[in-house]
């Protein structure tokens, strides 16, 4: 029952109706057809076939024109098929409409190389040729300040070495130079007081000279001119006597050279003795030797023999400069002892030309005198220059070979490799390198904080405006099974000439990678998704469309 009650109903719902075909008998010539009634509303009119049979095919019978039968069957249409096609048509816009204005979620995409921060990546290379210890292992965290490799250069403690000596023994030239720029110092002190009283003399020779020349001067007795040349004679044995003396200071300066080089010797022969004790107090104290073994004590008698030899050697030297001392005053009354009879000579003239010819000669010597002492000036002005100029070449020496030692001792703390910053060791194979040569130059090992990657991301041009600094990135390795990582914008887009040329241009976008499980390795290549916020669906496809084909280019008012 209601099976057919459903059946039923589907065929009155159903706009199909089966209509039986209305079969018509034939017209009669002469007799008019009635007028046929209208079809149901909703049906189509029924057509008429007319049925002739062959045996009773009129003659001469009248047919309906084609046009005519079409017009009687063309079914008549409704009045609201119309408005539903408008209504759905409206639908589809309104549907459109509100699709296209739908935001959705935007990506750019691109390829992405990972590469270290600059300031998060170490490379430690060998800063001399050495022998490198190595205190890490591949893969291993290191720490910012812990030392990861020691390295032991012979040729840098030779260096070292042989830079000390050098120096030492320019603070030596150093020492002598000034010795002799002292003595050379009192050698011109003495030349210039000797030509000034020279000077004196010629010039006080000739005042006298004038005197007696142009003067009342009367001609003396003979016995002064006796006593004249008794005085000069006294002059001479004088001067003889201070030659004599100055002798005598240059073999005491001969002396205290020479007890110089006894103390120097002296000292260096100290200097092994203190180094065997040096050695043998090792031994000592490891418990090898006895602390009062009689080598001990005779080490200890040599150090304080040598010390008192110095010390007595010491001693003569300054007795010696006081004995120069001495003498150099007896030379300074002598040459007023001289002046004096100079004066008595002049006092006792007794003829004005026989003193005047003396006094001439006189003067002639005192010229001769002082051209002396001006040359003994000269020459000790001479030593003074050179004995400042090898002074002052020996402190430049000297300053030379401290700043060539602290080159080298700050070489020396580069052997001890310490890592700046907190990295995980990246280079394989270390224990190929541990305890082996490395030249100048070749690289130790390499260190990389892999918490502080960063990667480099290749996108198109038409996406360069819409990736900003700070918008999230999604990043993931060609590996296979590997995770997201979380990664931020670091820097704008910036653009990267074609590989290729005429190709396509290319821009690059520096992104920061959370890799705080230190899985990711610089050099890995991935994709990173860029999530640069939403756009609306109609602005998502015109961008995408355009990336494809130039709409500016063809249509410049979208």
């Amino acid at each position: 029952m209601n099976a057919t009650n459903a059946q039923n109903t589907a065929k009155k719902n159903s706009p199909l109706r089966v209509v039986p075909p209305n079969r018509q008998v034939p017209e009669k010539v002469g007799v008019e057809k009635p007028a046929a009634a209208p079809p149901p509303k909703g049906r189509k009119p029924p057509q008429d076939k007319p049925r002739n049979k062959p045996q009773d095919k009129p003659r001469n019978k009248p047919q309906d024109k084609p046009q005519d039968k079409a017009k009687d069957a063309a079914p008549k249409k409704k009045s609201g098929s119309s408005l539903g096609s408008w209504l759905m048509l409206g639908f589809l816009v309104a549907g459109g409409w509100t699709i296209g204005n739908m935001p959705v979620t935007n990506y750019v995409t691109g390829e992405a190389e990972i590469t270290s921060k600059t300031n998060a990546r170490q490379r430690f290379t060998m800063p001399i040729a050495g022998t490198v210890q190595i205190l890490v292992e591949s893969n291993e965290l290191v720490k910012a300040g812990e030392t990861i490799a020691n390295i032991i250069s012979p040729e840098l403690e030779r260096q070292i070495a042989e830079t000390k000596r050098l120096w030492q023994q320019a603070e030596g030239a150093l020492r002598a130079a000034e010795q002799k720029f002292a003595i050379a110092e009192s050698r011109l002190n003495s030349a210039r007081s000797e030509e000034a009283i020279a000077s004196r003399r010629a010039e006080k020779k000739r005042e006298e000279i004038e005197a007696v020349a142009y003067g009342d001067g009367l001609p003396k007795s003979r016995q002064i001119k006796h006593e004249i040349e008794a005085m000069n004679k006294e002059i001479a044995g004088i001067q003889d006597e201070m030659a004599g003396t100055r002798e005598r200071i240059g073999g005491i300066e001969s002396e205290i050279a020479a007890i110089e080089n006894n103390i120097a010797g002296f000292r260096e022969q100290l200097v092994i003795v203190e180094d065997s004790l040096a050695n043998r107090q090792e031994l000592v104290d490891e418990g090898a030797l006895a602390k009062d073994s009689p080598e001990m004590r005779g080490l200890r008698m040599q150090r304080a023999d040598f010390q008192n030899q110095i010390k007595e050697q010491g001693n003569q030297i300054r007795a010696k400069e006081r004995q120069i001392a001495q003498i150099e005053n007896e030379i300074r009354s002598r040459e007023s002892l001289i002046e004096q009879k100079y004066r008595q000579i002049d006092a006792k003239s007794e003829q004005i030309l026989e003193v005047e010819k003396q006094m001439q000669d006189s003067l002639g010597e005192r010229e001769d005198e002082l051209e002396m002492r001006s040359a003994a000036r000269r020459s000790a002005e001479k030593e003074v220059t050179a004995a400042r100029a090898e002074i002052q070449t020996q402190h430049q020496a000297i300053a030379d070979w401290q700043a060539e030692l602290q080159i080298l001792e700050e070489q020396k703390k580069d052997l001890i490799v310490i890592a700046e910053h907190r990295g995980t060791v990246l280079t394989d194979e270390l224990d190929l390198k541990n305890n082996t040569r490395l030249e100048a130059g070749q690289e130790i090992l390499s260190l990389v904080d892999l918490e502080q990657l960063t990667a480099t991301v290749k996108i198109e041009q038409e996406d360069k405006n819409l990736v900003a600094v700070n918008q999230p990135v999604s990043f993931k390795s060609r590996t296979p099974d590997s995770p997201n990582y979380k990664a931020t914008v670091e820097s704008p887009a910036s653009f990267v000439a074609p590989e290729t040329p005429g190709g396509k241009p290319v821009w690059t976008v520096q992104i920061k990678i959370d890799n705080s499980n230190r899985i990711l390795l610089p050099g890995e290549k991935g994709y990173a998704h860029i999530k640069t916020g939403e756009m609306l669906v109609y602005q998502k496809a015109k961008h995408e469309v355009e990336k494809l084909l130039d709409l500016d280019k063809y249509f410049p008012w979208l």
